[in-house]
């Protein structure tokens, strides 16, 4: 037996999910492996970065593609949600009590309502849906930002999901 293959056997025992066979793979890593098919994890990687870019570069040239790669997505994200209705919930929750606890006590939320309404009238009159967008992330990783009138602004959904939780 090989010390690569001891090493993944010794691994897989133990239940990791990687391991170091010593040896280097067919691109020269000499770095961390899957104990499940012994893959080297920084070609799996490479490969996932390439085929991603691909899918990229197909989906901004071309447009129906594009709109596909949406459609699926949506389509696996509303079948994950409700498969999955504990997490869902559990990630709502946490969601909304971040928002609660900052939105402090002396917050207008007569103007803050104006945002979502904005928001709803804009999605309604131009088809194309608007999200409230915190400019400071309520999560930051840095720096969290207030559940406040001045900290709201109304922009189109697919720049807000672009955005994610940076300012």
């Amino acid at each position: 037996m090989s010390a690569g293959r001891a090493f993944r056997e010794a691994a897989r025992a133990r239940g990791e999910k990687f391991y170091i066979s010593g040896e280097l793979c067919s691109r020269g890593h000499a770095g961390l492996r899957y104990t499940a098919n012994q893959t080297c994890v920084e070609c799996s990687k490479d490969q996932q970065r390439r085929a991603d870019e691909k899918r990229r570069q197909r989906r901004d040239s071309d447009p129906v593609y594009g709109e596909h790669r949406r459609e699926q997505r949506r389509v696996a994200n509303r079948s994950y949600g409700k498969r999955n209705r504990d997490k869902k919930s559990a990630e709502w929750m946490q969601w909304f009590a971040d928002r609660l606890q900052r939105t402090p006590k002396w917050a207008d939320l007569k103007e803050i309502r104006k945002f979502y309404t904005v928001s709803t009238m804009l999605s309604r009159l131009t088809g194309m849906q608007h999200h409230v967008d915190h400019i400071i992330p309520l999560r930051g990783k840095c720096v969290s930002g207030l559940h406040i009138a001045e900290n709201l602004r109304v922009i189109p959904e697919f720049e807000n999901l672009s955005k994610g939780a940076k300012f």
